[in-house]
């Protein structure tokens, strides 16, 4: 705005013609450039000549040869060479510094190095001991007992040092390939059995809390004694060895178990392959079922197998932040199923042998299975973190209970959160349910099944997680269970319930153990086909599983007599303990009673 009496005289804006390329920005801000002086032939010899000490005359004689040439590119490059050739002398000379530079730089990094290695250097050295353990020469005699010798390879290496690298294909091939003979057990009748009162001790107003467990009825004495006292028969042993041998021939190569089967030497002889793929589940209840019986990979007839086998699991392991991850089934419903059940097996096997290569996969196992609680309800679904239901988490309570046994420091804080899931899931009527307490409202078909398999599993779970014998709800679970009997194709209940009444014991256990026994006894393939010693049952856990799994839950479920000491007021039944480590031995002995 202009002021009155002012005038201001505006430029005139005009249209910029297509071929105007002025540019107004670039001509106010470029700063002026200072002219490049060339320099002429002349000025650039003369001050060639005044820096180097060369011959005039010379030069002057190289530009006068280098007129008549045509091409100026040409004139150029002859001229520069010449020069060059010319101007050796000083080049030589400069070559000539750079070198004495150079050697007298590596000749101070020499001096240095020398220097440096008087010096003295600081270390520390760690050394490990391991006291060994002095046995006794012969294992403690029991009286009266018919001692049936199985003669086995004797072990020149320590277990599990080898890693599953160094063990040859052939080898495997042959192993897994290979019908081990082992003698069926023979029993004499004893006309005065040992008898022990399986009903608990009265301890007046003290409750009876579950103190036993342990694995103590593993070894050789042990498990006669424990066998022949506590229901077992020469049917049911030799059951189990038959059943043991069908599994041993099923191992594949790499020392793994499938619950595809059916594959190598079966050649489609066993039939009822399972449906799923998880390789650390199937090698994981295989090696169960051969731990139970006391055989592990310094004792027993399948040293070489159960090695095999664990070093499968060790290869596989995935250790990271949250502990060491078994679960490579690839994901779906076997992921936590896989992870409890390989930790039990590693653990089982640690705690039988003490052998030191099991202790640090024991703990990241363990580890893996505390940090996939899920936060919220303190239960365990398919997958890590997950909410889950009452199976799945009663398999990592029985992971974490074996590791326990195996001296493994478990979080107490995981462990009172899955006692809190575990008791949410019932009520006093001791009946469980799969997430919740049982609806009544359901139909009866899944109200049956919740309240049949998942009391047997809440049952043991109760007693494992420190319930006393007492409690009322233990009670009206064992009536239920009673009156529901022994299923004749869910083997998965059966296992199960088979422990809970082992662990409860009395005239209840007497009467379940006779149908059990003799029920797993008669439906055993007795064919002379390669499924000899065998099981399988067409339920919705068998099609799943296969013959692989019903198999190894069904040589668990025969082996409950001395698999686990039972929990309550039996701590005292091993009045002839023998050692654990009087079983690490070239020869095993087996001793049996019969008490039919």
């Amino acid at each position: 705005m202009s002021h009155p009496g002012q005038s201001r005289s505006r430029p005139r804006r005009t249209a910029a013609k297509a071929s105007d390329s002025v540019d107004v920005l670039p001509q106010i801000s470029r700063k002026p450039q200072k002219k490049r002086r060339r320099l002429s032939r002349d000025r650039f010899d003369a001050l060639y000549l005044s820096s180097k000490k060369v011959d005039a005359g010379l030069l002057q004689q190289v530009d006068v040869e280098l007129t008549n040439d045509t091409a100026d590119a040409d004139k150029f490059a002859n001229r520069m060479v010449e020069r060059i050739r010319l101007n050796r002398g000083s080049m030589t000379s400069l070559l000539f510094s750079l070198a004495t530079h150079l050697a007298l730089i590596l000749l101070l990094l020499l001096v240095l190095t020398v220097a440096s290695k008087d010096e003295p250097l600081i270390g520390l050295e760690a050394s490990f001991y391991i006291t060994p353990i002095e046995l006794p020469s012969t294992p403690e005699e029991v009286p009266d007992k018919i001692k049936i010798e199985i003669e086995v390879e004797e072990q020149v290496q320590s277990p599990l040092q080898a890693t599953a690298e160094d063990m040859s294909t052939d080898t495997l091939n042959e192993m897994a390939n290979q019908v081990q003979q082992v003698p069926s057990p023979t029993l004499a009748t004893e006309s005065n059995p040992i008898s022990i009162d399986t009903k608990p001790k009265d301890v007046g107003s003290l409750p009876t809390r579950p103190t036993g467990g342990g694995l103590q009825g593993r070894n050789a004495n042990n498990r006669a004694k424990l066998a022949g006292s506590r229901g077992g028969t020469k049917g049911s042993e030799t059951a189990v060895e038959e059943g043991l041998r069908w599994i041993v021939q099923h191992q594949r190569p790499d020392g793994s178990w499938r619950f595809f089967h059916n594959v190598n030497a079966c050649q489609g002889d066993c039939r009822n392959s399972g449906t799923i793929e998880s390789p650390t589940a199937a090698t994981g209840l295989a090696l169960m079922s051969m731990l139970g019986a006391g055989y592990t990979h310094e004792a027993g007839p399948y040293q070489r197998e159960v090695q095999a086998g664990l070093e499968f699991l060790l290869s596989k392991m995935r250790v990271g932040p949250r502990g060491g991850n078994l679960t490579i089934s690839g994901g779906g419903k076997a992921s936590m199923y896989a992870q409890a059940i390989a930790t039990i097996a590693l653990s089982e096997a640690w705690a039988m042998t003490g052998d030191p290569a099991l202790e640090q996969p024991v703990f990241e196992a363990q580890k893996y299975i505390c940090a996939a609680q899920n936060e919220f309800n303190g239960s365990w679904g398919y997958q890590a973190g997950q909410p889950g239901d009452l199976t799945i988490t009663s398999w990592q309570v029985a992971a974490l209970k074996s590791c326990k046994l195996a001296g493994i420091h478990v979080d107490q804080k995981v462990w009172n959160k899955a006692k809190q899931f575990v008791e949410s899931t019932t009520d006093t009527s001791g009946l469980f349910g799969y997430k919740r307490p049982v609806n009544q409202k359901l139909s009866a078909r899944r109200r049956d099944y919740q309240l049949k398999t998942t009391t047997a599993v809440g049952t043991l779970a109760q007693m494992y997680m420190g319930s006393t014998i007492e409690r009322e709800s233990i009670h009206n679970g064992i009536n239920y269970l009673s009156r529901e009997g022994v299923s004749k194709t869910d083997i998965y209940f059966d296992y199960y319930a088979t422990q809970v009444f082992r662990h409860f014991g009395g005239e209840e256990w007497k009467e379940w153990n006779a149908v059990m026994r003799d029920h797993l006894v008669d439906t055993q393939d007795r064919s002379k086909g390669h499924a000899r010693g065998s099981w399988y049952f067409p339920d919705k856990h068998g099609e799943v599983g296969g013959r692989l799994y019903t198999t190894a839950m069904a040589v668990m479920t025969l082996e409950v007599y001395y698999r686990f000491l039972p929990l309550y007021g039996e701590a005292s039944l091993v009045d002839e303990e023998v050692p654990l480590e009087v079983e690490q031995r070239a020869e095993l002995e087996l001793k049996i009673l019969d008490v039919n």
